[in-house]
């Protein structure tokens, strides 16, 4: 029976994948690097969405390589670092770069 929880963590440095069981104790962690976000205009930050899953898809396979059994998750979760933003044409098609916006108070 399904017992484990997912959590994805796309961050501005990297992507990280955690498996927790449903007392919320961390069973195993993978961390990946990503390229770093790109601006074209003042407080904008973007970033190519392929840049994402295939650091979640390495992440996940990180832990699937610590033994976790892909079976045991029952719930996934996503967060990502400030606001990022995006448009979806289907299940996992972006429409465009994801926007990020950062720390608007430096700009004044």
């Amino acid at each position: 029976m399904p017992e484990n929880l997912l959590a994805l963590d796309n961050g501005t440095q990297s992507v990280r994948a955690l498996v927790f069981d449903l007392r919320g104790n961390l069973l195993a962690k993978q961390r990946v690097p990503i390229e770093p976000y790109y601006s074209t205009a003042p407080g904008l930050a973007e970033q190519d969405p392929e840049v994402f899953w295939k650091a979640v898809c390495e992440a996940c396979q990180g832990l699937w390589a610590q033994g976790v059994d892909k079976s045991s998750i029952t719930r996934a979760a996503s967060s990502t670092s400030g606001r990022a933003k995006n448009a979806y044409q289907s299940f996992f098609r972006c429409l465009h770069p994801f926007f990020r916006f950062h720390d608007f108070a430096r700009l004044a």
